[in-house]
């Protein structure tokens, strides 16, 4: 309830309340690791992230729920190693999260590690995939980076139409996203949730960034189109 609220330091306190009742209660550490991610408080985090995986190992005849937790533990490991620009790292941790679970947020973020460190037959695996579970997750999800990575990757197979196609999708889908989290931050600011506030800007900052990116791409694609 909190965290919905964006009252983050309140959610923080519940957490671990929780955790001092039960320390082995995992619901309760994997949620105050999300939370401190957000809050962009990572050695915390960390710390909060490898209790549930100490308290969900890998091993046969784990219950769905451990496994579901341990992937997604695995992958937030992996988002704060991409935020440190350790791609080693984080390929390992996304590798690990979708070793305990189907995560479709695991498999995009090893798009990108992929694409970001060259291999781009493993990013394009892991985006094509991406886009076929995006058809069928529930609740319904769009992965705009999944089409923007592919776009990009698709020119050196001299696939210019379908990068263009792709790009216009990524780019549609992230002036909806940057709409719907301006509005939310405007409701933020005038409800007084500041903390809130400024977590949907920087989300929004972040978009606006991939934005520009498929824009200038689409355009290159469009040029190279005419020659």
């Amino acid at each position: 309830m909190y965290v919905g609220r964006g009252d983050y330091e309140k959610a923080v306190e519940q957490y671990k309340t929780a955790i001092m009742l039960n320390a082995k209660y995992y619901p309760a550490w994997l949620e105050l690791g999300r939370a401190f991610v957000d809050l962009e408080r990572f050695t915390e985090a960390e710390a909060s992230l490898e209790e549930v995986l100490q308290l969900n190992p890998d091993v046969r005849g784990l219950p769905q729920e451990g496994e579901i937790a341990a992937s997604d533990a695995h992958y937030l490991l992996g988002q704060i190693a991409i935020s440190r620009s350790e791609l080693t790292e984080a390929t390992s941790e996304l590798q690990q999260s979708l070793h305990r679970a189907r995560n479709v947020d695991a498999m995009s973020a090893l798009g990108y590690v992929s694409y970001r460190t060259g291999d781009l037959d493993g990013a394009l695996m892991q985006y094509e995939t991406v886009l076929r579970f995006q058809q069928i997750i529930t609740p319904p999800r769009e992965f705009p980076d999944a089409y923007l990575f592919r776009g990009a990757i698709r020119p050196a197979r001299q696939e210019f139409s379908q990068a263009i196609n792709d790009y216009t999708r990524a780019i549609e889908i992230y002036n909806r996203q940057i709409t719907s989290l301006n509005a939310q931050a405007e409701i933020s600011d005038s409800t007084g949730l500041k903390q809130k506030a400024e977590i949907e800007r920087r989300r929004k900052r972040d978009i606006e960034k991939q934005l520009h990116m498929a824009l200038d791409l689409k355009t290159n694609a469009e040029k190279q189109m005419q020659r």
